[in-house]
């Protein structure tokens, strides 16, 4: 469809309208300017790490703007495996986050709407909950009761242990692109995936799930030649990832961060 052509004065303008906040990881936020709204985010690597970091970026969502926050309610999509892959949200690394940052534990409690998916099955129908929810949001009064985060963890975890791998990347692809889609005004989606080990040590990390993640901006399926590279092997090597080491307690390791976000793609 064609859309009349705009200006990059206009596109500064809604560039500086946008709100940031901070990952709390200095050089994390060098790497990637925050988490800004409207924007998607892939992070992935050690499960332990990526998961002190969401718990990290849901407690700065509900921190005021003038703390580096959006001062507004977060979303924790966790997908947990039991038998291969398990994650819960930590209430007691959420409260150490806060207090860390002299925010009110309970205030970050209440502020962090908690859904799961324990198959993949459960993944589309709370996605398509979630969206409903985010759609719902213009008749929300109080900006502070507003969702602009949105924090699907575990992504890919049900990969592993998959007996159909395409099916569930496309099952994976769909529910991520309806994410996006839904977060694309005013709230901001980050995606976290397990990386496994390369066999080389002079290679990065490669992503669980395979570069269908770079499909995500027009959230299309899988390329013909992804296809081919997923039914050989679930695990394919993303390119271009970018190394940022975090602060406090994700010091422990690092993280691969790529933008899938609308004026932020790469690859």
């Amino acid at each position: 469809m064609w859309r009349e052509p705009t200006n990059a004065l206009d596109i500064l303008r809604q560039e500086q309208q946008r709100m940031k906040m901070t990952t709390g990881a200095s050089d994390l936020d060098s790497l990637i300017g925050g988490i800004e709204e409207g924007t998607s985010y892939l992070f992935y690597g050690d499960m332990g790490v990526t998961t002190v970091l969401v718990h990290q970026i849901l407690v700065r969502c509900v921190a005021s703007q003038k703390e580096g926050g959006f001062d507004s309610q977060a979303i924790y999509f966790n997908n947990t495996d039991y038998y291969t892959a398990r994650t819960t949200l930590s209430p007691t690394l959420l409260g150490e986050f806060a207090k860390k940052m002299q925010i009110d534990p309970e205030r970050v409690f209440r502020n962090v709407l908690v859904v799961a998916a324990y198959n993949e099955e459960r993944q589309k129908i709370v996605s398509r909950k979630v969206c409903d929810l985010l759609r719902r949001q213009q008749e929300v009064k109080k900006e502070e009761d507003r969702v602009r985060l949105v924090v699907l963890h575990n992504a890919t975890c049900f990969l592993p242990g998959s007996s159909s791998p395409m099916n569930t990347v496309q099952n994976l692809t769909h529910v991520v692109g309806a994410l996006k889609a839904s977060c694309s005004q005013k709230a901001s989606l980050v995606v976290t995936a397990t990386a496994v080990g390369s066999a080389q040590p002079w290679r990065l990390p490669k992503p669980m799930g395979g570069s269908f993640f770079q499909a995500l901006d027009e959230c299309d399926c899988p390329s013909e030649e992804d296809k081919e590279s997923i039914q050989r092997r679930p695990n394919v090597h993303q390119s271009d990832a970018r190394q940022a080491p975090t602060e406090g307690h994700a010091s422990r390791g690092c993280v691969e961060a790529r933008f899938c976000g609308r004026e932020r793609s790469v690859g």
